[in-house]
């Protein structure tokens, strides 16, 4: 099993001041930074939190079927994640940047399915989530975004994250009769 990768820098089109230095390795499940709470943004961004955003979207970039990506996977206590994911809740060809993201309003609908996580390596479990969410985020331009999302993948995907800013992991969702599997 592997416990993370060592992704090469990378470039990407950002001004140069946001320019990625190199890419973060993957934090794995054993690191104390996904165990804890994230530290809420500050506004306006800070080069370090600018930083921060290259370096997910640098990462982002090399990951294979990556639908969301959360700071603290990257060693940043930081509450931002990014996702890929669209309304429709297919592969989008372009990345979202959450920040600061709540959860106003969750369905009364539980759904079990699988999910896997970048920090929990070669495993996958079943884990109940709520079907729909509203949501409260700032983008990064600044802007409070106020969404529902109706899509039940799409909101899987941004309660896992959320959780990883929470110092959350999905097995700990998960139901304890039902076991991480290997993912093939």
């Amino acid at each position: 099993m592997s416990i993370g990768r060592l992704l090469p820098t990378v470039a990407v089109d950002l001004p140069e001041k946001k320019r990625p230095i190199s890419v973060n390795l993957l934090r794995n499940i054993v690191h104390p930074i996904l165990n804890i709470p994230s530290s809420t943004v500050n506004w306006p961004l800070n080069l370090e939190t600018e930083q921060t955003v290259a370096d997910m979207l640098a990462t982002a970039s090399k990951l294979q079927n990556m639908a969301g990506l959360a700071a603290p996977q990257i060693g940043k206590n930081l509450r931002i994640f990014i996702h890929q994911i669209s309304d429709e809740g297919k592969l989008a060809d372009r990345t979202i940047v959450i920040i600061n993201p709540k959860i106003l309003e969750k369905s009364e609908k539980i759904v079990k399915a699988y999910e896997g996580c970048f920090s929990v390596s070669g495993y996958k479990g079943l884990v109940p989530r709520h079907e729909t969410i509203k949501v409260e985020y700032y983008d990064l331009a600044g802007q409070i975004v106020v969404k529902e999302i109706s899509n039940p993948f799409l909101a899987r995907v941004f309660q896992h994250e959320m959780d990883h800013l929470e110092g959350i992991l999905y097995y700990q969702r998960m139901d304890l009769m039902d076991p991480l599997e290997p993912v093939e």
